[in-house]
Formats: structure tokens, C-alpha cells, sequence
């Protein structure tokens, strides 16, 4: 289509408007779910994966970085906890980086369910109408993502931090940037491609 088309209803009604053959609805729903820009740009929020590296030297009190990790498109997130933390401390979180940036997610894998399968999680999805589906069933692949993540990020922070090593927090913004934002030859784009489509904005001094 000229200029592209804008979902399969929209496509469908414009079509309708010029021409019209049997199964022409079945043809459009076909050819939008193949179509090989929309299924590298447009990008739904569907599937997430939490951990939590914990142990870390204090620093103001957070010596936890919650590990929050896109299924599809690795995109990570890197959030400073204090310990203990309780449910409704993950949930202001999530709200405040997660949220914000993505929207709702409609499925959370994670190996902390006491957290996130508690009722404050429920209420939380129940007040934005959407569906939370929480699986803790320990899946090889998906540990495995997390835990590369995990070491490239701890890699990171040990060569910034290496004079001092409290002041991994000051670091972590950096840290995120630099993960999504280096070219990964295996989908030869980086994370933020993958995300929004488009090359991630550069300084050069």
C-alpha cells in the first residue's frame, strides 16, 4: 500500500472504500502480521522478566539493583533498591520506571513470586484493567537471559567503580545507557533499535 497502512482494521476499511473481493478481510489480517517493518518496529509490551542482584557494597542505604529485562528486545532497566523491600516499594518503582516508559506489561517472569504475586500487584493491574499473569516456573532460557544481563552489568560497575566501589549507584544511568546502546552484532542493531525503531541519540565531543 502507498504510505503504509495503519493496522488491519484501518487497512481493511480503506481497501473497502476502492475495492472488494472474497476473504479480502482474511488477506489484510495475513498480509498486516507479516509485514516485516511493523514486526521489527511496533513493539507491544508483552512479556518481561525480573531478578535482583542483591548483596551490593551500601550506598545510601540500596544495596540492591532490581534487573528489569524485555523479552522481546532485551531492553533492560536498572533500578537501585533499599533492603528490605517490601511489595508496594517494587510497585511505586515500577510505576516510576517502568510504567511510565512501556505501559502495562501483561506477563512478569521472575524468581521472587512472594513480590510480585502479592495482593498489592493485583490491585495495582485490577486499577489499569489489564491482566497480570506472573510465572515463577524455572525456565532455562529465560534464567539465561537474565543472567547474562546480570554479568554484563556487574562487569560494568566493577571497572567504574574500581577506586570506589560505593558509588556503583552514581553509575547505574550510565550503566543502562551504555547496555541498550551498544551495537549487538547477533541482531546487528542495539537494544534501542530494537525498542524504538531508530538509532539511539549520540554525543560526539
Amino acid at each position: 500500500m502507498v504510505g503504509g497502512h495503519s493496522g488491519i482494521e484501518n487497512t481493511y476499511k480503506k481497501l473497502t472504500a476502492l475495492v472488494y473481493w472474497k476473504g479480502l478481510r482474511d488477506d489484510v489480517h495475513a498480509y498486516v502480521k507479516a509485514c516485516d517493518v511493523c514486526q521489527k518496529n511496533k513493539y507491544d509490551n508483552a512479556s518481561i522478566n525480573m531478578d535482583f542482584i542483591d548483596g551490593l557494597p551500601r550506598y545510601k542505604q540500596k544495596i540492591v539493583i532490581w534487573v528489569v529485562v524485555d523479552r522481546l528486545t532485551k531492553y533492560a532497566h536498572f533500578v537501585c533498591l533499599a533492603h528490605p523491600y517490601s511489595a508496594h516499594d517494587v510497585v511505586s518503582l515500577f510505576l516510576e520506571h517502568i510504567y511510565k516508559l512501556h505501559g502495562v506489561l501483561e506477563d512478569i517472569v521472575n524468581d521472587r513470586d512472594l513480590v510480585f504475586t502479592s495482593k498489592v500487584w493485583q490491585e495495582l493491574f485490577a486499577m489499569l484493567r489489564a491482566t497480570l499473569n506472573t510465572s515463577t516456573t524455572y525456565h532455562l532460557q529465560t534464567d539465561g537471559q537474565t543472567e547474562v544481563v546480570n554479568r554484563c552489568l556487574e562487569t560494568y560497575l566493577r571497572c567504574f567503580c574500581s577506586d570506589s566501589q560505593k558509588d556503583w549507584s552514581t553509575y547505574l544511568a550510565i550503566t543502562e545507557w551504555w547496555y541498550n546502546t551498544i551495537f549487538r552484532s547477533s541482531i546487528q542493531q542495539t537494544l534501542y533499535e530494537a525498542l524504538y525503531g531508530q538509532p539511539p541519540p549520540l554525543h560526539l565531543p
